[in-house]
């Protein structure tokens, strides 16, 4: 595990700034809090499609009841890729398919292999362990079944954003360390959130490491993570419950122990400079180190929370996926 922080210096790039700054000006006095409804209908960021290839997409439904989206190239159809299996973040109780189409087209735009998009199910409604098991349940379907999706079942990856990471992650766990089926050849995750046992509380939270180039930028920022550390305690009670032991590695993979890290099959994390998840990511990347798990850790500067939402409008996030895709088709 290998850790890149590609030259920060700490300044924020224009669009993560606007992005930031309606959060300074609302009335902390006279707020109503949302409802779910509210919170899962604010979700998401304008994208564009930055595709050049016709891309063949289907919905289907798998299991009975897990909603899934698959993409290829058109002058692929018939033949047998690769699999990457995409799970959208939002928080657990947020997010859809909907929510990531960009990303997902973009992934099998870039590269010759299916992207198959995971509806899972979530809370509060379906609590921990309901959407990771959705999620690893795809992921055996592919591997028992792919010859109905003209996959190749042993070449399975897994990929998420955000809570999506976690999922990403937690169902690589699952397959390697606990059902020991090793269908997951490699991960990708970007900014996962990797311990819900701080409820946004503790030295992963604390704004006093931030480095940025102005006071205004420092004061923006760290108003910009108390707040999302808020909301985190909210969203790590619907996902867990009241009962769950949050330090579970399949709740919170920063607390597997080296044995199961080491198990894990090659591992690609990015997140950005200013990701309030960024330490928790950043001390997860260093336990991989421990544990001799192989992959890397990018940071990229200048960037906030869920910028892959931003593809065709933020740079970083076509990179992101280039990134990624080069990890897929390496050798670590």
């Amino acid at each position: 595990m290998n850790i890149e922080r590609k030259n920060l210096v700490g300044k924020l790039t224009s669009g993560s700034r606007e992005e930031l700054m309606p959060s300074t000006g609302q009335s902390n006095t006279e707020s109503t809090p949302q409802t779910i409804v509210q919170m899962r209908d604010g979700m998401g960021w304008p994208a564009k499609d930055i595709t050049t290839h016709s891309l063949l997409i289907e919905d289907t439904v798998l299991k009975g009841h897990i909603p899934v989206r698959v993409y290829r190239k058109e002058k692929l159809k018939g033949k047998v890729l690769p699999v990457l299996v995409y799970y959208h973040g939002g928080g657990f109780f947020g997010g859809s398919i909907q929510n990531v189409e960009q990303i997902c087209r973009t992934f099998a735009d870039r590269a010759d292999l299916a992207v198959v998009s995971v509806g899972y199910r979530l809370s509060p409604e379906n609590p921990f362990p309901a959407g990771l098991m959705d999620c690893y349940k795809v992921v055996e379907v592919l591997a028992t079944e792919g010859h109905l999706f003209h996959i190749s079942s042993d070449k399975i990856f897994v990929a998420g954003d955000s809570a999506g990471g976690n999922l990403a992650i937690s169902v690589a766990i699952l397959d390697a360390s606990i059902m020991t089926t090793g269908y997951v050849k490699k991960i990708v995750s970007y900014y996962p959130v990797v311990d819900l046992t701080s409820t946004g509380k503790g030295e992963f939270w604390d704004t006093r490491a931030i480095k940025t180039q102005s006071e205004e930028e420092k004061e923006l920022v760290t108003e910009y993570i108390n707040g999302f550390s808020s909301l985190e305690a909210q969203v790590e009670d619907w996902y867990c419950g009241a009962s769950i032991n949050r330090s579970n590695e399949l709740i919170s993979p920063l607390f597997a122990s080296d044995k199961i890290l080491s198990q894990l099959p090659p591992v690609k994390i990015i997140v950005g400079e200013f990701d309030p998840l960024r330490q928790q990511v950043e001390s997860f990347a260093e336990k991989l180190l421990a544990a001799k798990t192989e992959g890397s850790m990018t940071v990229y500067p200048g960037v906030i929370h869920a910028f892959m939402d931003k593809i065709g409008i933020y740079d970083e996030a076509e990179e992101g996926i280039l990134e990624g895709i080069t990890f897929l088709k390496g050798d670590n």
